[in-house]
């Protein structure tokens, strides 16, 4: 894989994901500095926002955190107020490196998943993770199947 630890997926998965998904595409532009770790936009007749979250495990931290550390920030935001836009709009990628399955290493999820498998149970006033037995409970994809479910949900919502 060309990347080990989040900082290095988000720029992998642009150029070889979201980038190759809009570039015959002249209804979408991608903002890559926002609230979520991607939007994708749609502009024209019905214009929509589409968001990612990206998150990768890393061998160094050994998790896969959420917020910032202190039980805060938009990802814990998002999560404990569960607006109706972000339920709709939202998806989350999770991707294992370490995960040796011919590159079906990528979870495409909800909010409602991500929920179900925090650590602990519930979100807190603390640093918030995701068990990796999450890698486990859904059907994982490579990249093309991943860029697949993707076109899906941005086509379908």
């Amino acid at each position: 894989m060309d990347f080990g630890n989040e900082k290095e997926m988000h720029p992998y998965l642009v150029n070889n994901l979201f980038k190759p998904i809009i570039e015959d595409k002249t209804d979408y532009c991608l903002i890559e500095q926002k609230i979520t770790d991607v939007i994708l936009c749609k502009n024209g007749n019905g214009p929509k926002l589409f968001f990612f979250e990206l998150k990768c495990f890393s061998t160094n931290n050994n998790r896969i955190g959420i917020g910032d550390g202190r039980g805060m920030g938009y990802q814990i935001e998002i999560l404990t107020k569960r607006p109706d836009y972000f339920e709709t709009n939202l998806r989350w990628i999770l991707a294992n490196p370490t995960i040796n399955e011919s590159g079906k290493i990528y979870l495409f999820l909800r909010n409602q998943e991500i929920l179900e498998n925090i650590s602990g149970g519930s979100i807190g006033k603390k640093h918030n993770n995701i068990r990796l037995s999450i890698f486990e409970r859904y059907d994982l994809y490579n990249i093309n199947q991943l860029r697949n479910q993707i076109e899906t949900f941005v086509k379908y919502v």
